[in-house]
């Protein structure tokens, strides 16, 4: 009896950034697409602060959470003023 697996019967999985591409049978993701993700969820994040802890448990490590949540914070820090200019420049 053969009993050799080729790879068209290896089920594939999906990426979890929820594209829908396939990846391998031990990859999450795709290559790129776990900073991808981190992204769609620090967006969500900002959008819904309340919603943060769910969103955030929806990574699945903790390093792409840290990146996710350094994403947030880069984007609700208050923006600094601008300078104003001296006699000099506006010449």
């Amino acid at each position: 009896m053969n009993t050799k697996v080729t790879a068209t019967q290896i089920p594939l999985n999906t990426c979890a950034c929820t594209c829908g591409e396939p990846v391998g049978p031990k990859a999450t993701y795709r290559p790129g697409h776990d900073a991808r993700h981190a992204g769609m969820v620090a967006r969500a994040v900002v959008e819904n602060p309340k919603q943060a802890k769910a969103l955030l448990a929806t990574l699945p490590s903790d390093a792409l959470r840290a990146k996710a949540q350094r994403a947030v914070a880069r984007a609700t820090a208050p923006k600094p003023e601008p300078k104003a200019k001296t006699e000099e420049q506006a010449a």
